[in-house]
């Protein structure tokens, strides 16, 4: 009976844990991630294509995410790749921040400048499968009008 007491507890504090360590590293093994699972080396960006009427690359002057909760600026895409054959696609979330997402998803919004202007701002749901992030929600490619 005591030891069917323990394993009740510690079936309880686990679950509890598991709520609060969502945003844990992923070699914790916690939520879900298994921590002896074999990841590839490989750095994956989730990347969103930008065009305009015409169907042309648009090249920003800024481009911003952030973290809806918490509204923290992430600059993902610092722009130096945006010659061809690169021009019009932007990092909106990498690998680097695997270990601060959660892996059922978060919001995130980009924003994306013109000069001063904002040109469009975007929700995104972002998560991870444990190795690398995932977008869950959100356009790979849009379409925005340059001349406003």
């Amino acid at each position: 009976m005591r030891l069917l007491k323990y394993f009740f507890l510690i079936l309880i504090l686990a679950s509890a844990s598991c709520k609060k360590a969502d945003h844990k590293l992923v070699e914790d093994g916690h939520c879900g991630c298994d921590k002896n699972m074999i990841c590839t080396k490989e750095f994956r960006s989730l990347v969103l294509n930008v065009k305009d009427k015409q169907g042309k690359p648009v090249v920003l002057d800024a481009i911003f995410t952030y973290k809806e909760s918490t509204q923290e600026k992430i600059i993902v895409d610092d722009l130096s790749f945006q010659e061809p054959p690169y021009q019009g696609s932007y990092s909106i979330w990498n690998d680097l921040q695997l270990k601060t997402s959660s892996k059922h998803g978060e919001t995130i919004r980009v924003v994306g400048m013109i000069k001063t202007k904002e040109i469009f701002s975007l929700p995104f749901k972002v998560g991870h499968d444990c190795c690398h992030v995932v977008k869950l929600e959100g356009p790979d490619t849009i379409e925005i009008d340059v001349n406003l």
